[in-house]
């Protein structure tokens, strides 16, 4: 397994934010995949928080993800 800045496999971006949606949207009424989108394209960065990763295993396959960020309330 590796893992990888989002930012360094942008092609992942779309799944991720699927997986969130998926995962914590309900919470959330009246976002949106599209918004979910946004926020995860918000973290593809290196050199600061907030930041996405993603694990592939070893043939490449994106297989988790997470983030750091400043507040989650």
């Amino acid at each position: 397994m590796t893992i990888v800045p989002l930012v360094e496999r942008p092609d992942f971006a779309a799944q991720v934010a699927a997986w969130g949606f998926a995962e914590w949207g309900h919470p959330n009424p009246g976002k949106t995949l599209a918004e979910r989108g946004t926020r995860i394209r918000e973290k593809m960065n290196v050199d600061r928080v907030p930041v996405a990763f993603v694990a592939l295993d070893d043939g490449g396959s994106l297989v988790g993800t997470a983030s750091l960020i400043f507040d989650d309330l």
